[in-house]
């Protein structure tokens, strides 16, 4: 049975065709999201919905056209970026941006020279952050710059579905709503005394369903299922073994995510609701492949300048710099481990708790401030920042975990930050040989439902 997988992202749109009784992979597209604008606020980090919906469109198209086997397709599920919201209206028409999980409106100052986020975290009870769906909806109720035609809000993954089904309101699983915030996430539902409290519409809120259901059908014959998150999504479609198994995650954020089988709570994890009545915790910096992007911006920075003020003519691209950084590792590895380490905390972006955070070098001395230390340390900081919040819960959620699954092109393309992971945890790292995990389970949810 043939299933389209497609994962909206922040940066890119990708899509699958998996043939789900045999597992297989037969078909994979990833295409840029060029849907950002700019916002007359600079704080705001915001994406066109109608954009991302007429490129969806087009491969949906291209893939009707295509007389291939693998075309026929049985089946759609849905995933994408997690916590950014848009504002639909009656008629399930987008009346907004997309305001991305990047969107930074809640860190502004509102009240007593405390943020919105502060404020609302304060008053409702719950540990909000800018970015979060409800976030955002405080800011603009409080700014009175709600769309005066909205009468709800739901993720980009949710509004796709409405637009593949002709829906006109928004089902959202619990794997998205918990995303907004205000949220409970042990009985599974948006928290009414807590909106009301902050003085927001609990009506605009979407449904929400703690099963995944079809949602209708595309062109009145292929059923599509709710979406789900992409944390989620990534887990279903990198992970075999749910319960012994850690995975960790890689791209321009990072994630450690692993199942347990109740609601439960662990410092510096955040429960997630998961599938069949289980649960993730996950921890999620800001900062994975970003701050390594970070490091090589730098050197080719350095790089150019050099040329420029040589004036050597010679010109490369950030593709050369990782190959020289991967260079520089393949030479040191073994003699950075025994040296001297720089002690590298990559919060570049801050944290979900605290945007002040800064990141910061320690433990420079004359022995190792080398290019190949700074590169070493960075991966080491990464990989670090996810095994801190891991060793931090109890033993009794932590404990029979055998394998480490890696998924994010971050992990993917740095065998360095493999050998890391692997020291690290104790454990082998295996990587999936789908490079789209998170379409990939999207596709596998439709398993359940043949």
């Amino acid at each position: 049975m043939n299933v389209l997988g497609i994962d909206i992202g922040t940066t890119s749109l990708s899509f699958v065709v998996m043939d789900i009784n045999q597992n297989l992979l037969k078909k994979s597209l990833t295409i840029k999201n060029n849907s950002f604008f700019l916002s007359d606020n600079s704080f705001e980090k915001t994406q066109d919905p109608e954009f991302i919906w007429e490129e969806i469109k087009k491969v949906l198209s291209d893939l009707q056209n295509d007389n291939n086997e693998i075309t026929k397709i049985k089946g759609i599920g849905l995933t994408g970026q997690m916590h950014g919201m848009l504002y639909i209206d009656e008629k399930g028409n987008a009346v907004s941006p997309l305001y991305t999980w990047q969107d930074a409106s809640g860190n502004q100052i509102y009240q007593k020279n405390k943020s919105y986020v502060q404020i609302l975290s304060e008053q409702a009870g719950y540990q909000m952050a800018t970015g979060f769906g409800s976030s955002t909806y405080y800011v603009h109720r409080q700014k009175n710059s709600v769309p005066k035609s909205a009468v709800s809000f739901c993720t980009i993954m949710d509004y796709i579905g409405m637009k593949l089904t002709n829906r006109t309101s928004p089902l959202m699983h619990t794997s998205n709503a918990a995303s907004f915030g205000l949220f409970d996430v042990e009985h599974l539902h948006f928290d009414k005394l807590a909106i009301e409290k902050v003085g927001l519409n609990f009506e605009m809120f979407p449904k929400v369903s703690s099963s995944i259901e079809i949602l209708g059908y595309y062109q009145d014959e292929i059923p599509v299922l709710t979406a789900i998150g992409d944390n989620q999504a990534s887990f279903f479609g990198a992970v075999k073994n749910w319960e012994e198994s850690i995975l960790v995650n890689v791209g321009t954020g990072s994630q450690i995510s692993f199942v347990v089988n109740s609601f439960v709570e662990a410092e510096e994890m955040e429960t997630r609701p998961f599938a069949e009545n289980k649960y993730l915790l996950v921890s999620s910096p800001l900062c994975g492949g970003r701050a390594y992007a970070m490091l090589a911006d730098f050197y080719q920075s350095v790089l150019s300048g050099f040329l420029s003020y040589s004036n050597i003519s010679e010109s490369f691209n950030k593709e050369g710099v990782y190959n020289w950084m991967d260079k520089l590792l393949e030479e040191n590895f073994s003699h950075i481990q025994k040296e001297n380490i720089l002690k590298i905390h990559p919060n570049f972006s801050g944290t979900r708790k605290n945007p002040s955070v800064k990141g910061s070098i320690t433990g420079i001395d004359t022995t190792n401030f080398t290019p190949e230390s700074f590169i070493y340390g960075m991966l080491l900081g990464i990989a670090e920042n996810l095994y801190e919040s891991f060793i931090k819960c109890p033993e009794d959620i932590k404990t029979g975990k055998l394998y480490l699954v890696g998924s994010g092109n971050g992990i993917r393309k740095n065998i360095y930050l493999q050998k890391i992971f692997e020291e690290m945890f104790q454990l082998p790292l295996s990587i999936p040989n789908s490079e789209e995990e998170a379409a990939s389970g999207a596709a596998l949810l439709f398993c359940d439902f043949q």
